[in-house]
C-alpha cells in the first residue's frame, strides 16, 4: 500500500498532525473544563463577598439608626439612606447569582426579604427621631422587634454563606482535580506524540538509510572499476526507479568503455601505421633527396672515372641494402669493364663480352 516514499511520508505526517490535533481537542476541553471550575469558585466568592457586604452596610445602617437615636446628631444617620440601598441592590445581585441553585437561591430570596423588613423598621424609628420623637424611637428599638429580625437574619445568613463556602470548597477541589488532569493529560499527549514522531522519524531514517547505502556501495565500486548492479527490492518505488536507472546508466558506462577500449586499439594500430607511413615517407624523401643529389653531380661529371665515383658514393646510400656494379663497354676490346662496384661484391676485373648480358641481347633492362 505505501510504496511510494512520499506517501510513506504523507501518512506519518498524517499520524502525527491526527495525534497533535487530538492532543489540542483534549487539552482544550480540559482548559475549558478547568477554567469552568475556576468560574464557578469565583462564583461562589463573588455571592459570599456580596452577601458579606450586604450584611455590612445592614448594620452600618442600623449603627447609624442607633447613633442618631441616643446622640441625636444628624451625622449619624447621614449615610444610613445609602446603606439601606446598597443592602438591597447586594442582595438583588445574591439573587441572582444563585438562580442556578434552588436552595441557595430560596435562602438568599429569604435573607433578601428579612433585610426589607429590618430596613423599614430601621427606617421607621429613624423617621420617629427626625420627627424629635426620640422617646418613642427608643421605645421601639426597645421593643425587640429589630433585634429578632436581625438575629434571624444572622442565622440565615450563616447558613445561607456555610452552604456557599462548602460549595466552594467542592468546587475549588474539582478545578484542581481537573488541573491535574490537564496536567497529567498534556506530560502523557505530549510523551506519546514525541514517540510517534521518533518512531516515524526513525521507520522514515531505516527507509531511507538501506538503500542508499546500497546505491552508495554500487557507485564506489563502479568507480573502483568493478562492476556492480543495485537490485530492484530497494523498499520504495522511487528508491527502486532510481536503481533501475543507475542500472541502465552502468550497462550504458560498460558498453561505453568497451567501445573506447576498441576505438583505442584500434586508434592505436592507425597510429603505427602512419607512423610506419611517417618513416617510409621520410626515406623516400631521403632517397628522392640524395637521387637528386647524385643526378646533379652525374651531370655535372666530364670522365667516366667523376661518374663512377658518383655512382659510387650515392647508389649505396640510396640501395643500401642491394650490392651492385657499374660496367662500361670496352669498344677496342669488345668487352664490359667493371668500372665501379659497392656492396661487398667480387668482380672479375677483366670484365665480360656483351652477349653475355641478358640485357644487351634483349635490349632492356632485367632483374
Amino acid at each position: 500500500m505505501f510504496t511510494s516514499l512520499y506517501t510513506r511520508i504523507g501518512a506519518l505526517a498524517l499520524v502525527v498532525i491526527v495525534a497533535l490535533a487530538s492532543l489540542a481537542w483534549l487539552l482544550s476541553d480540559a482548559a475549558h473544563q478547568t477554567g469552568r471550575s475556576f468560574r464557578w469558585v469565583t462564583h461562589s466568592a463573588t455571592i459570599i463577598q456580596t452577601t458579606d457586604e450586604a450584611m455590612g452596610d445592614l448594620r452600618e445602617a442600623e449603627s447609624g439608626q442607633r447613633g442618631f437615636i441616643l446622640t441625636h446628631d444628624p451625622a449619624y444617620a447621614r449615610t444610613f439612606n445609602e446603606c439601606i440601598k446598597n443592602a438591597g441592590v447586594n442582595m438583588s445581585r445574591v439573587i441572582a447569582l444563585t438562580t442556578d441553585n434552588p436552595v441557595q437561591h430560596t435562602r438568599a430570596r429569604e435573607i433578601a426579604r428579612l433585610m426589607a423588613e429590618r430596613s423599614m423598621a430601621l427606617r421607621h424609628s429613624l423617621d420617629l427621631g427626625r420627627a424629635g420623637d426620640f422617646a418613642g424611637a427608643r421605645a421601639f428599638v426597645a421593643s425587640g422587634v429589630g433585634r429578632e429580625l436581625m438575629d434571624a437574619i444572622t442565622v440565615r445568613t450563616q447558613g445561607f454563606l456555610d452552604e456557599e463556602r462548602a460549595l466552594q470548597t467542592v468546587r475549588v477541589e474539582a478545578a484542581e482535580h481537573r488541573l491535574a488532569r490537564s496536567r497529567r493529560l498534556a506530560l502523557a499527549g505530549a510523551s506519546i506524540v514525541a514517540i510517534l514522531l521518533l518512531l516515524s522519524c526513525a521507520l522514515l531514517i531505516r527507509g531511507i538509510r538501506r538503500p542508499l547505502a546500497a546505491m552508495m556501495q554500487a557507485m564506489t565500486d563502479l568507480g573502483q572499476g568493478r562492476k556492480a548492479r543495485i537490485a530492484d527490492g530497494m523498499g520504495s518505488r522511487e528508491f527502486t526507479l532510481l536503481a533501475r536507472e543507475y542500472n541502465a546508466m552502468a550497462d550504458r558506462l560498460e558498453l561505453a568503455v568497451a567501445d573506447q577500449a576498441t576505438s583505442e586499439q584500434r586508434l592505436q594500430v592507425a597510429n603505427t601505421d602512419l607512423h610506419n607511413q611517417g618513416e617510409a615517407l621520410r626515406e623516400r624523401n631521403d632517397v628522392i633527396e640524395l637521387l637528386g643529389g647524385m643526378a646533379h653531380r652525374m651531370q655535372a661529371a666530364r670522365t667516366d672515372d667523376e661518374l663512377a665515383q658518383i655512382i659510387r658514393v650515392f647508389v649505396p646510400r640510396v640501395l643500401p641494402d642491394l650490392a651492385g656494379a657499374l660496367y662500361a663497354h670496352n669498344n677496342s676490346r669488345n668487352l664490359l669493364v667493371p668500372i665501379a662496384h659497392w656492396g661487398g661484391l667480387t668482380l672479375n676485373p677483366d670484365g665480360f663480352p656483351p652477349d653475355e648480358c641478358w640485357a644487351l641481347r634483349r635490349g632492356a633492362a632485367i632483374e
